[in-house]
């Protein structure tokens, strides 16, 4: 989960890095700031900035697409539920199931949203 994560990441935080307008690069440059002050300075922060929304919804496919994301197997949550509820034609085991998936991923939703509002753009 790690590896496939990680490479997701490299990605998206490329793409940030690229997103930031050459505009910026220049004007750094203009004032006299060498090529890694420009990117530590003024690239990366832009471009984390960019980059928390698409990073939070690649961790939570990555988590609900694997079976190690947790103890209980996230896929399995789902395919236990469906089984359940087409023995019983009872439609409860599916709402516990979307519970489950409430308790497992709200707290990086929640974590995620305090750090965008945290690192927000200031008008």
């Amino acid at each position: 989960m790690s590896l496939v994560l990680a490479a997701f990441s490299e990605e998206i935080f490329w793409a940030s890095i690229l997103s930031v307008d050459e505009g910026q690069r220049e004007a750094a440059r203009a004032t006299g700031l060498g090529l890694g002050a420009t990117l530590i300075y003024v690239v990366l922060p832009q471009a984390v900035r960019l980059a928390i929304a698409p990073f939070t919804n690649r961790a939570i496919a990555v988590g609900k697409g694997t079976a190690l994301a947790s103890v209980i197997a996230v896929p399995e949550i789902l395919n236990q539920a469906t089984s359940i509820q087409a023995q019983t034609a009872n439609p409860s085991p599916l709402t516990l199931a979307a519970m489950a998936y409430l308790v497992l991923f709200l707290p990086l939703v929640v974590a995620s949203r305090w750090v965008e509002s945290r690192f927000r753009w200031r008008h």
